[in-house]
């Protein structure tokens, strides 16, 4: 190596020192100003913008409301007045069931028979009776065959409108109509039980006002 070579590279490697530092200077003040503008960047040189914050996180889709049940998507809906309704029918229906059962019946059709009753001289069409109980023509229709098969009802056409059936009660029926009378009774009273008379009034008031809506 001669002495004409050492000047040479010491030059040459004292401008890519030089270079280097400039380079490293101007990207630290790169992120310098990113920084201070609100952080666009990270000196790893990840994009802060493509990970969430735990600001900006999305939320769960299920949310608790103020019962503390979830709400949204994927969780239960809140519904607690049609719960209470339903478990309140069930308590009721469990109540009456057990004697009913014992003669062939459910609450519907004993409930349907002392309503017939009340019409015992002259008889009830089938229409009717599906207005006051709120219910189809075929489900009162087939209500009525199972009623007839056990002896309790019979159905009877009317001299001149032999379109229409009139319903009665048979003589087996009209000896449970006492015991019908007081199980529904003591139900009503089970219901009632601890209310004063005006919330009594207010719950039927209420209740007709749901029903009506329905």
């Amino acid at each position: 190596m001669s002495d004409k070579d050492g000047p040479s590279k010491k030059t040459k490697k004292s401008k890519s020192e030089k270079n280097a530092a400039k380079a490293k200077k101007a990207k630290q003040a790169e992120l310098a100003a990113l920084e201070k503008a609100g952080g666009a960047g990270s000196p790893d040189g990840s994009d802060p913008a493509a990970e969430p914050s735990a600001a900006h996180s999305p939320e769960p889709a299920g949310r608790a409301d103020e019962s503390g049940r979830e709400t949204g998507d994927g969780a239960e809906a809140a519904t607690p007045v049609s719960d209470l309704l339903r478990e309140i029918g069930t308590k009721l229906k469990s109540a009456s069931d057990g004697r009913l059962a014992e003669l062939g019946m459910n609450a519907q059709q004993g409930q349907m028979l002392g309503h017939i009753y009340r019409f015992r001289e002259d008889g009830i069409i089938q229409n009717e009776l599906a207005k006051h109980f709120n219910r189809t023509g075929a489900s009162v229709s087939s209500m009525l065959q199972g009623l007839e098969k056990k002896g309790y009802v019979k159905r009877i056409v009317p001299e001149g409108n032999e379109r229409q059936k009139k319903v009665y009660v048979t003589k087996k029926a009209k000896a449970l109509i006492p015991e019908f009378d007081r199980m529904f009774v003591e139900l009503e009273q089970r219901i009632t039980a601890g209310l004063k008379p005006e919330e009594t009034e207010a719950l039927h008031a209420l209740l007709e006002q749901v029903k009506s809506r329905l």
